[in-house]
């Protein structure tokens, strides 16, 4: 084993230039993976983060089964929902607890029809903690007590030609989220 050991070392060195890049490669090679590593770590958590804020917390609570029902519509509410809120709230590492209903639908206008999340939510609480509320950039978010306003991305807002506080579509082409109103 010694013989072969001290073979490999004299074979190493005679061509340095070789093994000098070898080490180089290796080195570098390294040094990639723990940054690519970090980086989809990184991303990773950002994108989890989001999807939480997004999508209604880390915990969501449902009426016992909803994943048998989850595909019919209408699917029907909790039947106490300030039952839930209140043993949420007991907890002391719940920040906050809102109610939502989720749902999908059809917008439709002269542009055309388009396929739609719907969310209601409680304006007053999710305003402190909602992404949508961080970004909106036309118009502004929701408050309480407006049960008819909603609020649409840049996207459908673009497809639908409207703009901030339009009551039916315009020529006008928002810049970023507006608040609409029916």
């Amino acid at each position: 084993m010694i013989k072969y050991l001290k073979l490999a070392w004299r074979n190493m060195w005679r061509n340095w230039r070789r093994t000098s890049i070898a080490v180089v490669a290796i080195v570098l090679g390294v040094i990639l993976l723990l940054l690519f590593d970090g980086l989809i770590v990184g991303s990773d958590q950002a994108i989890f983060g989001n999807a939480v804020r997004l999508y209604g917390g880390n915990i969501q609570a449902h009426e016992p089964g909803y994943r048998d029902k989850a595909s019919r519509l209408p699917i029907l509410p909790l039947n106490d929902p300030e039952a839930v809120i209140a043993a949420a709230t007991a907890q002391p590492e719940v920040t906050a607890t809102a109610k939502r209903i989720n749902t999908g639908g059809i917008i439709s206008s002269r542009e055309g029809a388009f396929p739609v999340v719907i969310t209601a939510i409680e304006p007053g609480i999710e305003a402190t903690y909602s992404l949508q509320a961080e970004n909106i950039g036309e118009g502004r978010f929701l408050q309480d007590g407006e049960g008819d306003a909603i609020v649409v991305g840049k996207g459908l807002a673009d497809l639908l030609a409207v703009g901030s506080g339009a009551k039916q579509p315009t020529a006008k082409k928002p810049a970023c989220s507006p608040a609409l109103t029916p």
